[in-house]
């Protein structure tokens, strides 16, 4: 696909080459001489000879000249609107062509800073990254058309390479940051990021704008900074085992579908919608399952879903709902 055909998609009309333009004009032009050529000679023909009367002459040729003058202005109107179609792609042609090459300055750049040593220099690097994330240009299939995804790629991984030292490297806030206003504008990195810890003491910091995310033990608390895992799910697939996860509002998720979780431990957590796969692989604790839809057509409900725990609870009259008819909810769950 070339220059201009991008443009046309961009656009959504025909600019076309200039060749077409021209084109176009001799074959109007052709078709108007033609025209003008035969309308003569049937003026001629009506008048039976060339008429010899002076004011008949002056109209016979003030209509050819008229004719004649508005082919010169169509002609000239075409050509002029060529060319200022012309100079104007190639000033957006040059216009892109200068902010490629300051954006490829600003990745490079901000890659050796960000391997600097100094927090400062650091700093200096996301700064030069996120503008570089944030670039609004786009191709015809909406994806990233300068370096948006080299971008994102040097972000996640730094943040993969040092997320242990979170509280320890001020700068990897904000290496959190520019990823999460990378992901709202559009871009995701190309990464599969998996996180590992041993036991649930570690406090994951949620980030998102990767391909996929991983992660394994560690906890999931409240007041965990970045953003909380209900915003995490919505970077898909996310995956999450042996984790614990607390206080969290899980309401605001339209959707389960690709979102994974694995002998995790819910407390003190919100659901308005439960899959049969959330109920069979993990445990919940002092949950709220007020008005929650259970979808467990192929598992029947009973107290081992809970873990035969009965702190898990629905506000009265506001019962869950479950796919299979499911009605005893006083079984498995605390009415209150």
């Amino acid at each position: 696909m070339n220059d201009t055909e991008e443009e046309n998609i961009k656009l959504g009309w025909p600019m076309r080459e200039p060749r077409f333009w021209l084109s176009s004009t001799l074959f109007l032009l052709g078709v108007m001489v033609a025209f003008m050529f035969f309308g003569f000679f049937f003026v001629i023909e009506s008048e039976n000879s060339f008429p010899d009367d002076p004011a008949k002459r002056v109209e016979l040729l003030w209509r050819v000249g008229a004719g004649l003058i508005a082919l010169t202005t169509f002609a000239t109107v075409i050509w002029r609107g060529m060319m200022t179609d012309q100079q104007t792609r190639e000033q957006r042609r040059q216009n892109d062509a200068n902010d490629d090459a300051a954006y490829a300055n600003l990745l490079m750049e901000g890659t050796k800073l960000l391997a600097e040593d100094r927090d400062h220099h650091k700093r200096a690097g996301v700064a030069a990254l996120q503008k570089v994330v944030m670039d609004p240009k786009r191709n015809a299939d909406g994806g990233p058309a300068r370096f948006q995804q080299q971008g994102m790629d040097i972000l996640a991984t730094e943040w993969i390479t040092n997320y242990k030292d979170y509280d320890d490297f001020p700068y990897l806030e904000q290496v959190r940051s520019a990823l999460t206003i990378g992901r709202a504008c559009g871009q995701r990195s190309s990464i599969r990021a998996s996180f590992h810890v041993s036991g649930d003491a570690f406090e994951w910091v949620p980030v998102s704008g990767f391909r996929e995310q991983n992660y394994e033990g560690g906890r999931f608390a409240r007041r965990s900074p970045g953003l909380p895992i209900a915003e995490i799910v919505r970077d898909r697939p996310v995956f999450v085992t042996r984790a614990r996860i607390f206080g969290h509002d899980f309401t605001n998720i339209p959707s389960w579908e690709m979102i994974y979780f694995f002998e995790c431990r819910f407390e003190n957590c919100v659901f308005n919608q439960a899959t049969e796969e959330l109920l069979g692989f993990n445990t919940f604790l002092e949950c709220n399952f007020t008005s929650c839809s259970f979808d467990d057509a192929e598992r029947p409900l009973t107290v081992e879903s809970f873990d035969g725990v009965f702190s898990s609870f629905y506000k009265q009259g506001r019962a869950p709902k479950a796919q299979s008819g499911f009605t005893d909810w006083d079984e498995v769950l605390s009415a209150r």
